[in-house]
């Protein structure tokens, strides 16, 4: 079972990344299914957040799973329209299929293992239609890791002041992010610490998971607004 890492942190996951340009993202990830998936109708957005990503996917028949029940709390805010439930993707089930299952923001580091690598890929390629397409954003590879790079932000609201701060450490294969939070409102000042552990993975084992779940990867399929892709097809036959 993977663990979730957003606890206490998922009532400010939107403005602890309120620096990325949303929007921007948000017009990005239409344009690459119109490339990747033009006769796509329904998504499913595996590790969905808080529900960013299906909010701008408005135009599909959409569904939203995540780890975290606190941040589908959030999302249901946002999208009190789209079904929402609460699914680790390596056990990953739920009663239809879609044209498209995206899986961002490089959540699926959090399986940690090869092998669960694995497992999370089969269950997402289970759910697509025949002929569908799967899009997957990855995290750092073993070699792209900065092993001790110290991280931090600050933002800010109305009522709310915000830094959070990580220096990352790398344990053999897994990344791990020990992140302090200090949250100072109305009611005084919080300071926690979540720690994540994401999986580090080669180019090559996201192609064989793929493969193994009987995909078709797409061969250098661009970017993501800047992102590395991995994107594949169930085959029709």
């Amino acid at each position: 079972m993977m663990v979730n890492s957003y606890t206490r942190s998922a009532a400010f996951y939107d403005l602890i990344y309120e620096f990325r340009d949303i929007p921007a993202l948000n017009n990005a990830l239409v344009h690459y299914l119109d490339q990747h998936a033009p006769a796509a109708r329904s998504v499913l957005d595996v590790a969905c957040g808080t529900g960013q990503q299906l909010e701008a996917l408005a135009m599909y028949d959409r569904m939203g799973v995540d780890l975290s029940p606190d941040i589908l709390a959030v999302a249901a805010q946002r999208v009190p329209e789209v079904p929402l439930l609460v699914q680790d993707m390596v056990e990953l089930e739920v009663p239809r299929r879609f044209d498209a299952v995206i899986c961002l923001a490089s959540a699926i580091s959090y399986v940690r293992t090869h092998e669960r690598l694995e497992r999370a890929v089969s269950r997402m390629a289970a759910h697509l239609e025949r002929g569908g397409t799967l899009l997957i954003e990855p995290w750092f590879t073993p070699e792209q890791f900065w092993d001790g790079h110290l991280a931090v932000r600050h933002a800010a609201d109305d009522t709310t002041q915000l830094t959070w701060m990580y220096r990352q450490e790398r344990h053999g294969r897994l990344s791990v992010l020990p992140i302090h939070y200090l949250v100072g409102g109305p009611e005084g000042v919080e300071h926690w610490v979540e720690t994540h552990e994401m999986g580090l993975f080669t180019d090559a084992e996201y192609t064989s998971a793929l493969r193994a779940a009987g995909l078709e990867v797409v061969p250098d399929p661009g970017d993501l607004a800047g992102r590395n892709m991995y994107v594949a097809h169930k085959p029709l036959a």
